[in-house]
This record gives C-alpha cells, sequence and structure tokens, in this order.
C-alpha cells in the first residue's frame, strides 16, 4: 500500500503548510489572522464539501489530511473557526443529508451497539455543555471542551471508507509522511533553538506555542523539551508501526520506529514512557520473539542514544543529560522534586473536592480548578487543565460520563479482539496505550483519542462485516505481506 510518489507529496505538503501559516497565521493571541489564510481555508473547506456532495473519495481525503497534516487544526481557520471543525460540520451535514435523501438511515440508527453507545454519550455530553453553561463556565471553554465528542460521528462514514483500498492507501500514506515529517519538524525546531537560530518569545517560537500549539520548554545546558498536541497519536502510531514491522519487515516501518524514538526523546512526557512499555509487552509473542525482541530494542536504545546524543550537542559536550532523564523518571515516584509533578499533585485535592460535590452529574463541561498553594505567587492559579485525565472526566461529566467512557472503551476492546484476527494484539495494545495515557492526559477525550478510539470502533465493523480473515483480504493498517517485496523495491 505504499506509493512513493503519494508519500513525498503529503511529506512536502506538511512542511509547505507550517510556511505557509507561519507568513499567513491564523487569528492568534498577538496577531490578527491574515485574510490570505482565511481564502485558503474557505477554499480546501469548499472543495472537501463539493467532493463529499459528489461522492467523491477526494472530499473526505481533504479531511484525512488535515487532520494528520495540519497537527492541532489550528493553521486554518475561517473568521476564527478552525478549518478542522468546519470540516467535520460540512462533512457530517451532507453525510447525513445524503443517507437520508437515500432512505438508508437504517445503516445509522439501526440497534447496534457502537451506534447506541455513541449517541448516548454525544446526549451526555450535550447536557454537560449545558451544565456547564448553566454552571457560568466561560463559553468558550464549554465549546471547546464539547466540540471533540461531535469527531465521534465520523464513525459511521468510516465504516463504508474503510472498505476503499483507495482510501486505505492514501491514509497509510498520509499516516507515514506525517510521522516522519513531524519528526524532522521537531528535530529542525531543536536545532534552531539550541544553536540560537531562533530564540525563547521571538516570532517563531510564538508561531509555535500559538498556531503550532506546542510547548517549549529550556531544561538546561540549552536543552529543550518540545511537545505538540498530535503527539497523543505517538505511542499508539508507535505502536502501529512496532506491530507491523514484527510481522511484515520493511524499510519504512523502521524508519518511522527510529523517527518514533527521536519524538520520544525530545518529548520526554513520562506517561508515554510507561504507555509504551505497556504496549510492547502486550505486543509480545513466543512466535514472533526474535523480531520482537529485535524491534523493541532497536526502538528503546534509539531513545537512549538520540537523547544522550541531543543532550550532548546542547551542552557542547559537557553533559550526557542522564542525570536529567532520571530526574524525570523519578519525579512519576516522587512528584515534589519536579515543578510540573508537583502542580499535578497540587491539583489533586481541588479535583477531588468538586468531585464530590457533584459525583453523578459533575460541574459540566468547560470547567476549571484553581491551585492554592504558597509554592505560586499571588492568590492561586486557575486553569482548565486538569492533568487527570479520568478525574477530569468525573469533575466534568460525572459517573454518568465516566461510565459511558468506559463502555466505548469495553466495547471497542471486546469486539475489536473477537473480529480483528491477527490484528487482536495490536488493537488492544493501542487501547491500552490511550488507557495508560490517559492517567495525566486528556488522551481519551481529546480530537486526537476520539479519532483513534473511532478508528478502531469503525475497522472492527469493517471486520465484522467481511468474511475471511483480515490479511487475506488486504490490510486495513499499511503493506500486506504480498506488498513486501515490491515496497521494499520501490524505497530503494
Amino acid at each position: 500500500m505504499f506509493q512513493k510518489k503519494q508519500f513525498f507529496i503529503y511529506f512536502a505538503l506538511y512542511f509547505l503548510i507550517r510556511i505557509f501559516s507561519y507568513f499567513f497565521n491564523p487569528p492568534t493571541p498577538l496577531l490578527p489572522g491574515s485574510i490570505i489564510n482565511t481564502l485558503a481555508a474557505a477554499v480546501i473547506l469548499c472543495l472537501s464539501a463539493y467532493w463529499v456532495a459528489k461522492n467523491d473519495i477526494r472530499g473526505w481525503l481533504i479531511i484525512a489530511s488535515e487532520i494528520l497534516l495540519c497537527g492541532s487544526g489550528n493553521i486554518f481557520s475561517v473568521f476564527g473557526v478552525s478549518l478542522r471543525t468546519l470540516l467535520l460540520a460540512t462533512s457530517i451535514a451532507i453525510f447525513f443529508y445524503q443517507t437520508l435523501k437515500e432512505r438508508n438511515l437504517k445503516s445509522i440508527f439501526v440497534f447496534k451497539f457502537p451506534n447506541i453507545a455513541i449517541f448516548i454519550l454525544l446526549d451526555w455530553a450535550i447536557i454537560s455543555a449545558a451544565l456547564g453553561a448553566y454552571h457560568q463556565h466561560s463559553i468558550g471553554l464549554v465549546i471547546s471542551d464539547f466540540i471533540p465528542y461531535l469527531f465521534f460521528l465520523y464513525y459511521f462514514p468510516l465504516t463504508k471508507l474503510l472498505k476503499s483500498d483507495r482510501f486505505k492507501t492514501a491514509v497509510f500514506n498520509l499516516l507515514a509522511a506525517a510521522f516522519l515529517a513531524n519528526a524532522v519538524f521537531l528535530f529542525l525546531t531543536f536545532i534552531f533553538f539550541t544553536f540560537g537560530l531562533v530564540h525563547m518569545q521571538d516570532s517563531y517560537y510564538h508561531w509555535f506555542r500559538d498556531v503550532a500549539q506546542g510547548k517549549i520548554t529550556p531544561l538546561g545546558f540549552d536543552f529543550y523539551r518540545l511537545v505538540l498536541n498530535e503527539h497523543l497519536l505517538l505511542i499508539p502510531l508507535i505502536i502501529f508501526f512496532t506491530y507491523q514491522n514484527i510481522h511484515r519487515p520493511n524499510r519504512l516501518y523502521d524508519l518511522c520506529i527510529i523517527a518514533g524514538a527521536l519524538l520520544i526523546s525530545v518529548n520526554l512526557t513520562r506517561i508515554y514512557f510507561l504507555a509504551l512499555i505497556a504496549g510492547l509487552i502486550i505486543l509480545f509473542s513466543r512466535k514472533m520473539f526474535k523480531q520482537w525482541f529485535i524491534n523493541a530494542f532497536i526502538l528503546l536504545s534509539c531513545i537512549f542514544i538520540f537523547f544522550t546524543g541531543f543532550y550532548l550537542v546542547a551542552s557542547r559536550g559537557a553533559d550526557p543529560g542522564w542525570s536529567l532523564f532520571g530526574f524525570r523518571v523519578s519525579s512519576i515516584v516522587l512528584p515534589e522534586t519536579e515543578y510540573s509533578s508537583l502542580s499535578r499533585m497540587l491539583l489533586l485535592p481541588q479535583i477531588l473536592y468538586k468531585i464530590q460535590l457533584a459525583p453523578v452529574l459533575g460541574h459540566g463541561l468547560g470547567d476549571t480548578v484553581t491551585i492554592r498553594s504558597g509554592h505560586f505567587i499571588g492568590s492561586g492559579i486557575t486553569t482548565p487543565h486538569f492533568d487527570w485525565g479520568y478525574l477530569e472526566i468525573l469533575a466534568e461529566t460525572g459517573f454518568i460520563g465516566l461510565i459511558l467512557w468506559l463502555i466505548i472503551i469495553v466495547y471497542t476492546w471486546r469486539f475489536g479482539k473477537k473480529k480483528s484476527g491477527d490484528y487482536r494484539p495490536l488493537f488492544t495494545a493501542i487501547l491500552a496505550a490511550m488507557l495508560i495515557t490517559n492517567i495525566t492526559s486528556p488522551a481519551l477525550f481529546h480530537v486526537f483519542g476520539i479519532i483513534v478510539t473511532t478508528f478502531l470502533m469503525a475497522q472492527s465493523r469493517v471486520f465484522s462485516e467481511q468474511s475471511g480473515a483480515p490479511l487475506q483480504t488486504g490490510s486495513p493498517f499499511g503493506l500486506s505481506k504480498g506488498d513486501d517485496k515490491q515496497n521494499l523495491a520501490t524505497n530503494g
């Protein structure tokens, strides 16, 4: 399913999009939005809507490209509304209209468990949004918390799209191109800051923060920790490429595993390491022990080598950075030794208190929590970021919301386990990684987390509707066994 030309077009497009948004930015806290950015977003929106309405798969490929190539989704906007949100609203409206026009509502509203679960969770999200407005939460925060739930609606077109080889091929090439391009982008950004080509608070820094919606943290010796929102997909994708390489070794997967190691070495999010280890353990197979061990060893070794090499370069050979690495790992069990871990622990009693006040219904979407401690200047810091994924679900949507989420996850796991054949360990490993990541990050209810869950649900449904083993009818996840030799030759 690898197509060299398609791959490199997507790879180049990844960087062209970022260069474009740097010079023609969407609205940010510091800058008004460029009219050229608005016009470009409007053209993309109109093209997608036209093709979706004409049942042309290119309309859906534009949507997939925006999700995978545009990172946080803030690169394009139309009068302050992100292109990603507009594409969602337009495409789903057209899809439901066409379904209604063709009198095929049974395909959506048929009494099948995933359909019911999705609509019930969406209904509860609407109720939680109303509760948030009732409790006078910021309307902007309520809307930003509610919109991700709407991405569950992509489940319905996905159950049709994943039957198309053209769509699956394009998405695979998009995934690989975006993943490798993101590694190159982070590497270049790291070099820019380490060697003083760009600086904190300059135009590139604000573009990275406000448009790419990343986080840059100096950690000493000119070493910078770089985090992007799309890195919520990092561990699921590393697990995916590792699984593929275990069963169908390919140079492209080798490159993606190495790229994943590079991204982890500059991201340094602690919970990602735990999620990765759990995912690798689940992928373990006695039959494929040699391939599993080689891939796991290369991945973990590359993480160590990249981190050490980057820190040595940043410190001009003065420090390999091992003390910093150990410091961040040790802060998992000793949170008082590190600022971000300490702030998370200070939030905990406030969040638990909120949950006690409204355990069943929650306080509604858009809720915030305030840290009051001598560690911080002033009366306190109020933030919408709880830094505790499951507790944030409880605080905002109550036990009802958490139970609905667990029903979705358990269904996805059980149905995937039953219907995914040889891909059973992959489904389980990705879900386990997401569940672990959600302990301290919004992995489940972030747009990217919902997209992953929705994809797994849709793919399970497609598997259940197909006869024969999935691997014999063509892999929806990448190169099938018969493609290996051909694509290895294409890769050079």
